[in-house]
């Protein structure tokens, strides 16, 4: 397991076309870019065409407030298999980032009424929203999306990291880390531990430190790594920043129930080589 501390980090719907024959789905999710097709007679595989539409599009926003600077790019969803979930999902953020908006205008202004008052100068606030599609699907068969937000004024920078993690399904489904490492939950106390233990001057001691991870606690997954993430001052100084904990994610065949949720046993197997094999008709069905 790896730790990392930040301070400021700024950085499908699936359609198949093809004859009647079986999908090769990887275990890792529906929404890979990149489908095989085996053929009915079982000769050989070939690559079957796969229409994929960008799961995020970028919306931003916007500040008339002259005393603040504003860099906001917040994500908006398309083309998930739940339509409602979708557009919870996307009213859920930009509602987040409107809030924010309007909380750093206010600031903003009442800083430049009182430095005009006390005949100081002004330096504009600035507000910086950013987000990353950190899995589409091909880890674990989760969405993964890490939206960063830092405000900064007269004093340090207010920083915040939001997470959304869920199954791209009929009906989505959120996921916690509770969900996603099953029996392995416990030990990510000890994992946590054991990283502060060997940078233990990043980190607050005694009450006022890691306590345990949260069943509500923040995290994505990227790259086959859940990413534990706590916020700025909840475990640790202002100077460590966001801290985040590495943890490998479970191997495949302990996350196959996010396929089983919604494809009946009787219509997929695991093959040898650890694929998820599913019928194309039942994959569609849930597309409708």
């Amino acid at each position: 397991m790896k730790t990392k501390q930040y301070t400021t980090k700024w950085t499908k719907n699936l359609a198949v076309a093809g004859l009647a024959s079986i999908l090769m789905v990887s275990a890792s999710g529906f929404s890979s870019a990149h489908a095989q097709v085996q053929s009915a007679s079982g000769n050989g595989q070939i690559t079957a065409p796969v229409i994929a539409t960008k799961m995020v599009t970028s919306k931003k926003l916007h500040s008339s407030e002259k005393w603040l600077k504003t860099y906001i790019t917040i994500p908006v969803f398309q083309g998930l298999t739940d339509n409602k979930y979708q557009d919870q999902l996307n009213d859920i953020i930009e509602t987040h980032a409107s809030k924010d908006l309007t909380k750093w205008e206010k600031a903003a202004a009442e800083a430049a009424t009182l430095a005009k008052r006390n005949g100081y100068t002004m330096h504009p606030y600035q507000l910086l929203i950013q987000y990353e599609l950190t899995s589409d699907g091909s880890d674990n068969g989760m969405v993964s999306l890490k939206i960063t937000t830092e405000g900064t004024g007269m004093n340090n920078p207010e920083t915040r990291v939001d997470t959304y993690n869920f199954t791209n399904e009929a009906e989505a489904k959120r996921v916690t880390l509770e969900d996603l490492f099953g029996s392995k939950y416990p030990s990510l106390d000890m994992h946590i531990k054991t990283a502060i233990a060997a940078d233990r001057e990043l980190y607050f001691k005694g009450e006022n430190g890691f306590q345990g991870v949260d069943p509500e606690q923040s995290f994505y997954v990227k790259d086959g790594y859940a990413h534990i993430v706590f916020q700025k001052y909840s475990i640790a100084p202002g100077s460590t920043g966001t801290p985040e904990f590495e943890v490998k994610l479970p191997d495949q065949k302990a996350v196959h129930r996010a396929v089983q949720a919604i494809i009946p046993t009787s219509k997929h197997y695991i093959g040898k080589d650890g694929k998820l094999m599913i019928l194309l008709a039942s994959v569609l069905r849930q597309l409708n």
